[in-house]
């Protein structure tokens, strides 16, 4: 007599159920520092640098956090910083013309401002960490020589040069600050009101100057404050070469 092999099924089979091939399933992009720096840069920009740990890179490249220390040996400060590089690494460049220093270092500060605002909480890396990696050095050399070709003086150059990128990094810094406080919201003219309003019910004799000035206290954007910040101090600078 022929055996026959009795097979049992589990009815009914849904698809889940059945073993899925590991061909059916996307490939993983290989991982690298590149890759990494990516991932944790989608992450600032969508929401802010406390959000950037190595389980949240993790988690979003699919692999455990233990894998990304084969790329990033230094955890979460050198992670940091190579997003930092990697942000001053879009930052085009000019080439110095002594003619329009002037135009050019303020064209250069504004370029590295929007990367700045672009990447929330990004510019205070830069307060911890003085120029030393090549993306910032960069930045700092063509700076210099903006300076240098327009005729300041060597040590005014470069104490202005330290002095220009941090306010920078502070008008960054600032926008973040704002930011945060509106939690994803566009506050801000419900913020100048509240100030025009302050300014303009202080008592006259005590705050003369405030009450009479409210509109031009609140009045300019911070683009145009920015720009204010640099033409003024660049304004000191070629005026102590001229002297000099």
């Amino acid at each position: 007599m022929t055996n026959v092999r009795r097979v049992t099924y589990s009815w009914p089979m849904t698809a889940d159920a059945r073993p899925r091939s590991r061909r059916d399933r996307p490939a993983k992009a290989p991982l690298s520092e590149e890759v990494i720096v990516d991932a944790a840069l989608a992450i600032l920009r969508a929401e802010d640098l406390k959000a950037v740990t190595l389980q949240r890179v993790a988690i979003a490249l699919d692999t455990g956090p233990a894998s990304l220390y084969v790329y990033i040996k230094g955890g979460r400060d050198e992670l940091r910083q190579a997003m930092y590089d990697r942000v001053l690494s879009t930052v085009t460049l000019e080439p110095p013309n002594a003619d329009r220093w002037r135009e050019q270092a303020l064209a250069l500060l504004e370029r590295l401002l929007a990367a700045f605002e672009a990447h929330p909480g990004i510019a205070a890396i830069s307060l911890a960490n003085p120029a030393s990696t090549r993306p910032a050095l960069l930045i700092a050399e063509n700076l210099l020589a903006m300076l240098l070709a327009g005729g300041i003086t060597r040590q005014d150059a470069a104490l202005a040069t330290d002095t220009l990128l941090l306010l920078t990094s502070a008008r960054a810094i600032e926008t973040d600050v704002w930011r945060s406080q509106d939690d994803g919201h566009d506050d801000q003219p419900d913020i100048e009101q509240h100030l025009h309003d302050t300014y303009t019910s202080l008592p006259a004799a005590e705050f003369p100057h405030f009450t009479e000035l409210a509109e031009e206290l609140i009045g300019p954007d911070t683009a145009a404050r920015f720009q204010f910040s640099i033409d003024t101090f660049l304004d000191g600078l070629a005026a102590r070469a001229k002297r000099d």
